[in-house]
């Protein structure tokens, strides 16, 4: 079981200097979509550089030109990236076969996706290496938790990991722990912290004791 950080800043050093404080409890290093934005992939190869022991996660959300996009980030130190679930096989495909021949994976958003189970089954097939509930940003108070689409995937454990990010906090860790998240997203419970080593210490924590 990982916990990940989303560093959505628009700053390199902003997010270089949360990872100083929270490293030591945290396993990846998520280069958020507004950082990837603001950017690029030399967010990916400075993060990388600086926390060479953390995994790099690319949240890049490929819709498109996903063998192009995915190569250009795994070159940078990305050890997985996002394509969307919702996407054309074909961009799906295309990630998979830069990810092999890197010898890297990559994990499927599963946000707006209709029939989550279905949808994974056939992403999974594709080679998807982690599948991933999301609640969206913009509807972060008005959808319900991902809880119960993480239960939806529980058949694919094993074949791939199972993620869950959107609205993860102190309140609600240990249930996602206890639901069988193998990865952990939390944003601003860590990065909207005043004491930023203190909460991440403290999600740690709760996340192990639900497991």
């Amino acid at each position: 079981m990982k916990l990940q950080v989303a560093l959505d800043y628009l700053s390199i050093d902003d997010a270089l200097n949360t990872l100083a404080e929270v490293a030591r409890f945290v396993d990846i290093a998520e280069i958020g979509t507004p950082l990837l934005l603001s950017r690029g992939a030399e967010a990916v190869r400075r993060v990388k550089e600086a926390f060479p022991a953390l995994e790099v996660f690319a949240d890049a959300k490929i819709m498109d030109g996903g063998e192009l996009e995915a190569e250009m980030l795994y070159r940078n130190g990305a050890d997985f990236v996002s394509v969307m679930g919702i996407t054309n096989d074909a961009t799906v495909m295309g990630v998979a076969r830069v990810a092999r021949a890197s010898g890297r994976r990559f994990m499927a958003d599963m946000m707006l996706v209709r029939d989550i189970a279905e949808r994974a089954r056939e992403l999974v097939e594709m080679g998807t290496g982690i599948l991933c509930v999301h609640t969206a940003y913009d509807v972060r108070d008005a959808q319900a938790s991902p809880l119960s689409e993480l239960h939806a995937l529980k058949p694919f454990s094993g074949r791939a990991e199972l993620a869950i990010a959107g609205g993860i906090n102190a309140k609600n860790i240990a249930d996602a722990s206890r639901a069988g998240a193998d990865i952990i997203v939390v944003g601003g419970a860590i990065t909207a912290s005043p004491d930023r080593a203190a909460s991440a210490e403290e999600l740690r924590k709760l996340m192990e004791a639900g497991r």
